[in-house]
């Protein structure tokens, strides 16, 4: 077997991760954090990382990011 670290090993998804999040706040209207503050968060599991830039619902902020980073970040 050959495992792969994919994500900032073999790709860098740095700047697809950020805009999905700004992409999120923008459609709940939320103000968005900064670019560097995201980055800091990234590597926390969503449910951790969400309450940490806002207090809105993190089920639904999840569902909109991810469904955004799904149709956005990888185009087959």
């Amino acid at each position: 077997a050959v495992l792969f670290d994919l994500d900032g090993t073999v790709i860098d998804s740095t700047d697809a991760i950020v805009q999905s999040h700004f992409h999120t706040f923008d459609t709940l209207g939320l103000p968005r954090p900064t670019r560097d503050f995201i980055i800091s968060t990234i590597g926390f599991p969503m449910e951790v990382q969400v309450p940490m830039m806002t207090d809105h619902d993190p089920e639904e902020f999840i569902r909109i990011y991810r469904a955004w980073y799904e149709a956005h970040s990888a185009p087959m």
